[in-house]
């Protein structure tokens, strides 16, 4: 009687192990819960040192609408080696990406406050998209970084914007704070003393 028992509880927590496992999968990112809800033009299957801006740029599609077509969501939008990612058939196509010279030549101001800062743009290009990232007065590598946000320019020009410092920089007196474009690999960089 305790031998059907047993067997009986193991095959239910069986039983139970998979649902969750199936519930699991099913919420991973890239997953084909994405394919129901938006047309995809292919699928790509991610391979080592991709990144979504790579993929996006290699497909002529904004990272904005890969990342909603997958449900890949910030502040990570990570991806693995492997995942299925859903191309999407309606994306603005990608006619020019900003090069160095264009993201060299844009310029931005910053405005440290206890707890926020301000960045001012002037003469970005248009419709260029920027993660905005913050690090303490002396970062050391990338690594210590935090991205905090999105810039979208728009029209390009001038633009006004204001983020949260992370807590570990809330009164601080010093901040880098860069500004990566989302499709380039690059960045600009300011140090603002409060």
């Amino acid at each position: 009687m305790n031998k059907q028992l047993n067997i009986y509880k193991l095959t239910r927590l069986v039983v139970f192990l998979v649902l969750i496992a199936a519930m699991l999968a099913s919420a991973l990112p890239g997953s084909n819960a994405s394919a129901a809800d938006v047309s995809c033009k292919g699928k790509y299957f991610v391979k080592p040192n991709d990144t979504i801006n790579k993929i996006a740029e290699k497909y002529s599609v904004r990272a904005e609408d890969l990342t909603a077509a997958n449900h890949i969501y910030s502040p990570y939008f990570t991806i693995y080696v492997g995942q299925s990612l859903c191309i999407p058939v309606k994306s603005k196509v990608i006619t020019k990406i900003p090069k160095w010279g264009d993201a060299l030549a844009a310029d931005y101001k910053v405005k440290l406050t206890k707890d926020n800062f301000t960045i001012t743009t002037s003469n970005f290009p248009k419709n260029s998209f920027y993660f905005v990232k913050v690090a303490g007065s002396n970062p050391g590598n990338n690594k210590n970084f935090t991205k905090v946000g999105r810039l979208p320019t728009g029209a390009g020009g001038t633009l006004t914007a204001t983020f949260s410092l992370p807590d570990e920089l809330v009164n601080t007196n010093a901040a880098w704070v860069c500004l990566k474009n989302v499709y380039s690999d690059a960045n600009i960089c300011r140090m603002d003393l409060r």
